[in-house]
This record gives C-alpha cells, structure tokens and sequence, in this order.
C-alpha cells in the first residue's frame, strides 16, 4: 500500500512527526518493531514535559500516544525495517514483514543503551532500564551505572521497590539535575559511588559478583549467592543505520528543517546530530520533520 509519508519509529519523535503531517491531510503509517511508544514506554516516569500529570509512567505515556494516533486515524504497523531506497521520487521500505511506500519519510529511530563492555554483559542479563525487570527486587541489592537524568530517576525507581541501591558514576558529582540529586540525597537505601566504574561482573547465568573500582583505587566487591540485578544507563548510542548521512560517531546528519541529503528523507528525534535528548525536543523535531514532509509528499505528487 503507498502512503504520503511513512514514518520509522514509534517513540515521541515519531508520534509526533505523525500526527502533524496527519492534520496537513497526509495519509500515514508509523513502523516500528517494537509498537507505538519507543524508549519511553521503559521509564519509569516521564518528567519535565508540559500537561503531563506527577507521576505519569513510560507506559501509561505510551499507551496515550498510541489512543492519539487511532483517534487522528494514523495506521501503525509492527516491522522492523531494514533498507530505504528510492526509486523513481519515491521511497520504498524493506520490513522484516513487509514493503512499505511513500512519497516521504521520516526516520525517528532513536538510541540504543551504551553498554560497558565488560566480559559476560549480555549472557548475565545486565537490564537496560528499571522497567525491564517487573519481579519482587524487594529482598536484592541492585547497582545502577550512571549520572544522568535518566540513570537517577532509575535509581530513586528501583529504590521503592529493592533493599539498597548502589549507584555508581564516573563523574566526580552526580550530574543529574538538582531535583533528582536531592531526591537520591533523602533516600536511605541509596548509596552513591562518585568517580567509580563498574570493572568486573561474574556470575553463574545471573550476575552474583560486582567490583566497583574509583578512580582513588579504593574498590568494592559486592557479592550474593542469588543475584545482584545490574541496570546500565551510562549514556546512548544512536540507532541511525538508515539515514544517508551520519556523523563520525553514527548520529543522523540534517538541515533545520530535519531534510537529509536524500530527497523526500527526514530525520527527527535523539537520533540526530545536536538533538535535545528529552521528550520536549523529540516532540518538537517530530513537529518540524512531519510538517517538512506533508509538504515534500504535497509537492511532488503525493497528497492533494
């Protein structure tokens, strides 16, 4: 089926992206191949986002984008989509389940988790997010990698929910803003390790031994018989295979209006060079990358 413009991500970006080209009359489908919600739906809680009521859950936001999508009558589709090319002015979309056709498209692929690289990572089921592990954590100690925004809200999540949290970061200060830091400060059952990493795990099929080392070379060793749930949020690499130019470190490269170098190709959200990285700026990309490719998809023979 040949849409107006066909849209590769399911998270704020994409919604977004949607939703404006939709109201500009264009006929479209979102791809995503994990459904409507992107990073997101994982987080514990969505903050700093205009209208959105104190603690609001990824997936409840999630689940309200995809009842906003249904209601504009934007189709979405669950495929993971492996090639773009474009022939003949128009863009065609290789899904592991599908072909996909459009006058215009825009690419909101978003991030993946920065991993560290450590012997035994994806084999002892290191998590991403607090999300990821929906078990009783009431009776484990977890550790939790990272400064950010995101690795606290994390933390000050799983600590409702677990006996202690350690918190490890490599900066010499947590670099979350000051109301997640003075949120971790009254929890009792938060312990911080600044200027520290984490350089060994090891464990029979769960992580059951953690070093964490400071950059002093004072080191700490955690141990359990039965797990130590490790959640890594030390930063995020970008998901921009299908973009026609990418910087050095693989972030989509765009024009102001979220054009790439490929006629009828836009880009939107953490995925691009110099993006926000917060809801706010996915949304707002979104909105200028949809707007952007209505108006490509208008004048070169797609929408009336």
């Amino acid at each position: 089926m040949k849409y107006d413009v066909a849209i590769v991500g399911g998270g704020p970006a994409g919604v977004s992206a949607a939703l404006y080209a939709r109201a500009r009359g264009a006929k479209i489908v979102v791809l995503d191949k994990n459904g409507i919600g992107g990073l997101i739906s994982r987080v514990s809680l969505v903050s700093h986002f205009l209208g959105v009521s104190e603690g609001l859950s990824g997936p409840q936001f999630a689940k309200l984008m995809a009842g906003q999508l249904e209601r504009a009558g934007v189709e979405a589709a669950v495929d993971e989509v492996l090639r773009l090319e474009v022939q003949n002015g128009q863009i065609h979309l290789s899904g592991r389940k599908g072909q996909w056709e459009a006058s215009a498209a825009v690419l909101a692929t978003g991030t993946k988790p920065r991993r560290l690289g450590l012997s035994g990572e994806d084999e002892l089921g290191v998590c991403g997010l607090g999300l990821d592990r929906l078990d009783d954590l009431s009776a484990k100690e977890i550790v939790v990698v990272g400064g950010s925004d995101g690795a606290a809200k994390e933390a000050i999540h799983l600590a409702g929910r677990t006996k202690e949290v350690h918190l490890v970061f490599i900066e010499r200060e947590l670099a979350a803003v000051s109301e997640f830091r003075l949120a971790i400060e009254k929890l009792p059952n938060v312990r911080t390790y600044p200027a520290s990493r984490v350089t060994s795990i090891s464990g029979g099929e769960k992580v059951q031994r953690v070093v964490i080392a400071s950059d002093d070379g004072a080191q700490t060793v955690l141990r359990c018989d039965d797990e130590i749930p490790l959640f890594v949020c030390a930063g995020r690499l970008p998901q921009a295979d299908l973009a026609p130019e990418k910087t050095s470190e693989g972030w989509a490269k765009c024009a102001p209006d979220m054009a790439t170098s490929l006629p009828g190709v836009f880009v939107a959200g953490d995925m691009r060079d110099g993006a926000l990285r917060q809801v706010a700026g996915a949304v707002r990309d979104g909105a200028v990358a949809g707007i952007a490719a209505a108006g490509w998809a208008r004048a070169h023979g797609g929408l009336k």
